[in-house]
């Protein structure tokens, strides 16, 4: 039998998360339907864009702009954070996740679009001898992850 080897990709990173849709010149019409919402959201979507591409094409930009003022909900911009990218070891965890915490972020992301960045690999995955040292451990993670991404930040 074939060993499985552990991936270099996992491991805690630094990184920089964009959060919403990515914008365009000609008003993005992209959308995900992983959700009974979403995919009402994106019949609703659909019937504006048809109205819109009756009425002209600079209604089909009005129609988005609109969509997008009744989603304010939805979080924008770009953020900080650190990320694990493995099994959770010391969970006893068998697929691999990706888990991102954001710094300075408060807000429901399930069903949104994400971009995670890594920036900057801070260690390997390793499995602790207990909740307590993981949870000391991911303290220090987030404090050397600011670190290097202030840095990156002066650089850029």
């Amino acid at each position: 039998p074939l060993k499985r080897l552990k991936s270099p990709l996992h491991g805690v990173f630094a990184v920089t998360v964009t959060l919403g849709e990515a914008e365009n010149s000609s008003c993005n019409h992209r959308h995900a339907a992983n959700s009974r919402d979403q995919r009402s959201e994106v019949a609703n979507s659909r019937r504006e864009a048809a109205k819109s591409r009756a009425e002209g094409p600079n209604s089909r930009c009005a129609a988005t702009n609109s969509r997008r003022e009744a989603a304010k909900s939805r979080a924008e911009g770009t953020y900080q954070g650190v990320a694990n990218l493995g099994t959770r070891p010391t969970l006893n965890g068998d697929e691999v996740q990706l888990e991102v915490h954001l710094f300075d972020f408060s807000g429901n992301l399930y069903g949104q679009h994400v971009t995670v960045t890594p920036v900057a690999k801070l260690r390997a995955e390793q499995r602790f001898a207990s909740l307590d040292q993981l949870k000391q451990q991911i303290q220090k993670d987030a404090a050397r992850a600011k670190q290097l991404l202030a840095q990156h930040t002066a650089e850029s």
